[in-house]
């Protein structure tokens, strides 16, 4: 909608802070038609922090040059026809030797039950930040288990090389998805894929696919392949 309306999509944006959490809620007033009809904008899009405490929360970017000027910012907790953004602020003193890290996580297509919930889960859960971290190691192992199910993991004396080929993968996997179990082809779903894509292939070989084990790997298929001379 951004790319399609340009800056008429700003005059409907609404950006709220639910300040009881510091969540930002950035959702449209309505959703833009041309008939003259109701229609309410039903998701939105969030974003919240854990690790500070107290900070001030900003919801778009109309205060960034008095920060960066070093002017005191306000708290902006409901912003109408601007664009969109999140940001925290505060003041802390570091000791020698010491840290201090906090998180900002964002969400798209939330519904209200979900904003909802989310906000007491933020004001009521102790280990929310565990969680988290726990759920990012979790997506971090399951990632990495995808890109070695298509061959994405390789360990060679050129570290750059062996990223390329992991974001590669990855991006291959993306659009064209993996093996459900490893290259285990399944002959109803080969079978399928042959009558919609070549109507010829299927009718020549119709012999050879019912011969085919229910499931069978893509070595044999490889090897049914070079046989066929076709």
């Amino acid at each position: 909608m951004q790319n399609s309306t340009s800056n008429l999509v700003d005059a409907y944006k609404r950006n709220e802070l639910d300040a009881s959490s510091g969540m930002g809620i950035f959702a449209l007033s309505a959703i833009i038609v041309d008939k003259a009809e109701p229609s309410e904008a039903l998701k939105s899009n969030i974003a919240w922090s854990l690790g500070l405490e107290n900070p001030k929360y900003l919801v778009s970017s109309l205060q960034l040059n008095a920060f960066r000027k070093g002017q005191t910012v306000l708290q902006e907790e409901d912003v109408k026809a601007e664009k969109g953004a999140y940001f925290i602020n505060t003041e802390l003193c570091l000791a020698p030797n010491s840290k201090k890290q906090w998180l900002i996580i964002a969400d798209v297509n939330q519904s209200q039950s979900n904003v909802v919930g989310l906000i007491q889960n933020i004001q009521t859960n102790s280990q929310l930040q565990s969680e988290i971290e726990e759920d990012i190691e979790l997506g971090s192992k399951r990632l990495i288990e995808y890109n070695t199910s298509s061959d994405g993991m390789q360990l060679s004396a050129d570290v750059f090389r062996d990223t390329r080929h992991f974001a590669n993968t990855l991006f291959n996997i993306m659009r064209g998805g993996i093996f459900d179990f490893n290259y285990q082809i399944e002959k109803w779903d080969l079978t399928n894929y042959l009558a919609a894509a070549n109507k010829n292939v299927f009718e020549n070989h119709k012999a050879l696919l019912q011969n085919l084990d229910d499931v069978f790997s893509l070595f044999q298929l490889e090897d049914l392949a070079k046989q066929s001379a076709d």
